[in-house]
């Protein structure tokens, strides 16, 4: 696990939640599926963004977000430098319940 900036985060939360509305509001819904490179990296970080979106946007508990992912072993979210990706996370829903992602220019980490 390496944590992506939080302008990432942000803007996958916000390109996810317009897909799965577009896809629901068409009368016959489809799954989003997302895929990613084969690389311990990649899946990681996708790991992380698709946890972060259930936390920030459908509400989940970091542990509920996080459960489906363990099948997948302990490997794939792994602390980085000391720091889990549940508490990458939790750090995120406190921000998101103190409203600084409400504030937060994502144009400036472009």
């Amino acid at each position: 696990f390496e944590p992506v900036s939080i302008a990432h985060v942000v803007k996958f939360c916000h390109f996810l939640s317009a897909k799965v509305n577009r896809e629901a509001s068409g009368g016959n819904p489809q799954p989003v599926v997302y895929l990613c490179k084969p690389k311990y990296k990649h899946c990681s970080s996708a790991t992380f963004l698709i946890a972060a979106y259930l936390v920030l946007e459908l509400g989940y508990s970091v542990e509920d977000a996080v459960q489906p992912f363990q099948v997948l072993g302990e490997d794939l979210l792994r602390p980085f430098q000391g720091v889990s990706c549940q508490d990458c996370l939790r750090g995120l829903l406190k921000a998101r319940n103190n409203l600084w992602l409400k504030q937060l220019d994502v144009g400036q980490y472009d």
